[in-house]
């Protein structure tokens, strides 16, 4: 996703596809884990673009698996 290029949003995300930050627009990637029958958005990942996208994944997931009811095991 394309961010408005300003002075701080380049120093927060940065820019993607070139080695010396000249790329026209800081970029935000955000990454959603949707519920497949409702469509709803269980949660959200977002970080600067050229970051490594497994560790935003990996960082998606175990938010879910710490929020989301159905991943807890039964107590009893």
């Amino acid at each position: 996703m394309r961010v408005p290029d300003t002075d701080a949003n380049r120093e927060a995300f940065g820019s993607c596809g070139t080695p010396d930050d000249s790329a026209p627009y800081p970029q935000l990637r955000v990454l959603l884990l949707p519920d497949a029958s409702t469509r709803a958005v269980l949660g959200i990942a977002a970080g600067p673009a050229g970051t490594d996208k497994a560790t935003a994944g990996q960082a998606l997931l175990d938010q879910a698996m710490d929020t989301c009811p159905a991943s807890r095991s039964p107590s009893g």
